[in-house]
């Protein structure tokens, strides 16, 4: 057929095109860019379920616990998930508005912005505020059950060790997001030639 390319003019066409100022299509940032919101939503309901669960659950306490140590460590833990909780929804209000400013256009600069935002939530001081304020709480509490019921010593021992290693394990996993949010910074940069 007349209109058809060999293989070898389709190489030399392919071999010729420049890279330079290459720009994603609208259709593919659009795309990325709901991939990523449907991935902060699921995150977010998923953070704000759990904080919820953990404040009943510590609220319930309040009225059952029969020492101050325990109503202390479950104070404490209420305070660090509301702090994480409105973590949350300051990031998830921050994306809202982020995304009504830009309306329905999909932008590279949103994508990078809207990236870039989500990588410090995973990171720097938001990540370690979280922590800090969040792990004393539950440890005070479990110290308080130990000493008022020392029958559950052991019990609550293994309950303290599984504790830390969820936190020890949380930390490099909000990293290891926080660096593929940087990686996907980093192939936008590379794919319009930035440096």
């Amino acid at each position: 057929m007349p209109d058809e390319m060999n293989s070898n003019e389709l190489q030399n066409l392919w071999q010729s095109q420049s890279t330079e100022g290459f720009q994603m299509s609208t259709e593919e940032i659009r795309r990325r860019i709901q991939a990523l919101n449907k991935s902060i939503r699921a995150r977010n309901y998923a953070g704000f379920a759990s904080c919820a669960v953990v404040m009943i659950a510590c609220l319930n306490w309040l009225t059952f616990v029969p020492t101050l140590t325990e109503r202390i460590g479950a104070l404490m833990t209420i305070g660090g998930v509301a702090f994480m909780f409105l973590q949350i929804y300051r990031n998830n209000i921050e994306t809202r508005v982020r995304r009504a400013t830009v309306g329905a256009t999909a932008s590279m600069d949103f994508y990078r912005s809207e990236l870039a935002h989500q990588r410090d939530f995973h990171r720097g001081t938001q990540l370690w505020s979280r922590i800090l304020l969040f792990v004393p709480g539950p440890l005070v509490f479990m110290i308080g059950v130990a000493v008022a019921r020392p029958d559950l010593r052991t019990i609550l021992l293994i309950d303290i060790a599984i504790f830390i290693f969820v936190v020890i394990q949380g930390a490099p996993r909000n990293l290891k997001r926080a660096n593929r949010y940087q990686q996907q910074l980093d192939e936008l940069d590379r794919l319009q030639g930035v440096r």
